[in-house]
């Protein structure tokens, strides 16, 4: 990715500093706040190359699934820790003494998605129990995505696509 501008650095640390992580996403003007795909700069900004990879993968894997969800509006956004649950689901299994609220989120994130899986017909093309033997494919080509490959070769097209996107869905979103 570029470099980001200093103003909009600034700008974007001051907006994180107003919104308490745990605060849930409410309508602002009959908006609801969040992100129809996930903000690329959470995906790749997370705090070990391992993580970032994981959150690639399953992107991915899920891809057709995330984007299938945006056919008919109104889109369901989903706030960063939903997101951050949903790519994380191949990585992070919920465990007996995870925090309630957590493995709540999780729960409705997964049930999120096999709703789409469903309605979609994709349902047999995806196994969310197993995500990780699932082929992590993109333009029709199996890539390894791991810790050591994380390339700008292969991560900036996928970026500029999830940017891509974000800009469609907010331009349909003002309109």
């Amino acid at each position: 990715m570029p470099p980001s501008l200093p103003m909009w650095a600034r700008a974007s640390r001051h907006v994180g500093e107003q919104r308490q992580q745990s605060q849930p996403h409410k309508a602002i003007n009959g908006l609801f706040s969040g992100y129809a795909i996930p903000d690329p700069n959470s995906l790749i900004s997370a705090a070990s190359p391992d993580t970032v990879a994981g959150q690639l993968r399953v992107w991915l894997k899920l891809r057709d699934v995330f984007l299938y969800r945006l056919r008919a509006p109104p889109v369901r956004v989903l706030g960063n820790e939903d997101w951050r649950s949903l790519l994380t689901l191949e990585t992070h299994q919920p465990t007996a003494t995870q925090e309630t609220k957590s493995r709540e989120r999780r729960k409705n994130m997964q049930d999120l998605l096999t709703k789409c899986l469903v309605e979609s017909n994709m349902q047999g093309s995806v196994n969310l129990s197993n995500l990780s033997a699932a082929p992590t494919c993109w333009r029709d080509q199996n890539i390894p995505i791991d810790a050591s490959n994380l390339s700008p070769r292969i991560i900036q097209p996928i970026l500029l696509e999830l940017c891509e996107i974000g800009l469609r869905q907010d331009l349909l979103a003002v309109d």
